[in-house]
């Protein structure tokens, strides 16, 4: 069982967006323990939550996969949208991270920003590409500067925010050939300052040439909490969920208290607003179930 699959969950619906999350890099199967700002696939702009400005032909819509600030080929305009509050970024180490692609022509890369909402800073600029990426924003308080990553990697350190105020997230793209065209395509934007414990439940296997599961065992590969803590349960019946705990190997096994046929996994990360790495990562886990076990 991997964990690039799966639900998330904020406690009461999926996908909702402001809600608590966790950040799923199918690209290296890891799964991080942040929170959602929003998830980008509304139908429609939380006003809430963005503010936008368009001169021209430039446009700034969501839809159900993304929130995109674009100009189309062939015409000039300008096109802007910039998270409101991230809930006070500036207060103490933090991450924010950003999934979303960014592309363009040469006259009209996409930018994508760290600002407070008057002065701007350019993180990121691209006149080619399109595809989706992780971007991560991770935040120093007594140096006053932000660390710049992309799919994992430091691109830039040491960046000097000391002129924000505050740090929100800003694309911005503008284009005054006629030839090119821009896009910042948001499928998410999640922060560390956001309170709730993220959740993430995997797909449900049911099996029907067995008898009802009784115990089940889980082995997580690789854990980095820094300062968080997790929690790992085991479902047979799909529903009911039982707590493993995990022995200095990273192993644990169970007895299930509602039986069935089911093999589902839950896992709940608490994390700190003062962290500035990962704020939890979990590299593949294997869920085994009854004759599977060695006892």
């Amino acid at each position: 069982m991997k964990l690039k699959t799966g639900t998330y969950y904020d406690g009461t619906s999926a996908g909702s967006s402001g809600g608590t999350n966790l950040l799923v890099d199918t690209t290296n199967d890891k799964i991080y323990g942040v929170k959602a700002y929003d998830l980008c696939n509304n139908s429609a702009i939380d006003a809430g939550l963005w503010t936008t400005n368009v001169t021209g032909a430039g446009s700034v819509a969501e839809n159900t996969t993304a929130l995109t600030v674009s100009t189309p080929i062939g015409t000039t305009g300008t096109a802007s949208a910039i998270t409101n509050d991230l809930s006070n970024t500036k207060a103490a180490d933090c991450r924010i991270t950003v999934l979303a692609s960014v592309t363009g022509a040469p006259s009209a890369a996409g930018v994508l920003q760290i600002s407070d909402g008057t002065n701007h800073i350019t993180l990121f600029s691209r006149p080619a590409g399109g595809i989706v990426e992780i971007y991560e924003i991770r935040y120093n308080k007594s140096a006053d500067t932000v660390d710049f990553y992309t799919n994992g990697f430091e691109i830039t350190a040491d960046i000097d925010v000391s002129s924000l105020s505050d740090l929100k997230i800003r694309a911005y793209i503008n284009d005054g050939s006629a030839v090119g065209g821009g896009t910042v395509a948001f499928q998410g934007v999640f922060s560390s300052t956001i309170a709730g414990t993220p959740t993430w439940i995997s797909d449900d296997e049911t099996e029907t040439d067995v008898g009802n599961f009784t115990r089940a065992g889980i082995y997580v590969k690789t854990e980095t909490l820094n300062n968080g803590t997790s929690v790992y349960k085991l479902s047979a019946d799909g529903t009911n969920y039982d707590e493993v705990t995990l022995d200095s190997y990273r192993y644990g096994i169970v007895d299930i208290t509602t039986t069935g046929k089911h093999k589902r996994v839950k896992i709940e990360l608490t994390t700190s607003s003062t962290i500035t790495d990962d704020l939890a990562e979990l590299s593949d886990y294997y869920a085994i179930w009854d004759d599977e076990i060695e006892y």
